[in-house]
């Protein structure tokens, strides 16, 4: 019976990929650099290091971009349709729901925005880990903080880095998978 779910953030919990690749843009704008905020969108659906070597940048460009990232208004991102009702399901029948995310403490900012921060029991972020996803010491510090069952946690993610370290962990997997790309892998439950 699964009594944890292990969510990602962005792109799970909530539609943030519009704020980034818009901010993105306005960061390449800054170096020059001239793209469509839609092909950003796709590049960093891959991971946000991939979208930044695609465009043969440094690791410095990352500051930029996330300062870019705190001027857009976040009413341009939303949490997807019925989040709240899940996690209040999921605490109503006993079970708690963490997060797992690359993103930084602005994870907590966005939460406390759409006032969802009260359904988390614990949230690990970039800056709690040694490494990013797929690595799995993010999960391995969420789950051994909180004693975590992995026989009895599902881990939801949008995209194929949060799918690798959960099998790794041996948690169920949920793709959400709100643009119906395929991953060529395998998961244990695919939702669209």
């Amino acid at each position: 019976m699964i009594k944890n779910i292990i969510w990602d953030f962005d792109g799970t919990l909530v539609d943030t990929y519009g704020i980034m690749s818009k901010a993105f843009c306005i960061a390449l704008n800054k170096r020059n650099i001239m793209a469509k905020e839609a092909e950003v969108n796709k590049l960093l659906k891959v991971s946000s290091e991939y979208a930044i070597n695609y465009f043969g940048l440094d690791k410095s460009f990352k500051k930029i971009w996330k300062d870019e990232e705190k001027k857009v208004d976040k009413n341009l991102s939303k949490p997807f349709e019925n989040v709240e009702n899940i996690l209040k399901y999921i605490i109503k029948n006993g079970g708690k729901n963490y997060i797992v995310t690359h993103r930084d403490k602005t994870t907590f900012e966005y939460l406390k925005f759409y006032n969802l921060e009260k359904y988390f029991d614990d949230i690990v972020t970039i800056e709690d880990a040694d490494y990013r996803k797929p690595n799995i010491d993010m999960f391995k510090k969420l789950i051994s903080r909180n004693n975590i069952n992995i026989k009895e946690t599902l881990s939801v993610g949008d995209r194929i880095l949060d799918m690798i370290p959960s099998k790794e962990m041996k948690l169920m997997t949920c793709y959400f998978n709100n643009e119906n790309i395929e991953i060529g892998f395998i998961v244990d439950i695919t939702v669209r």
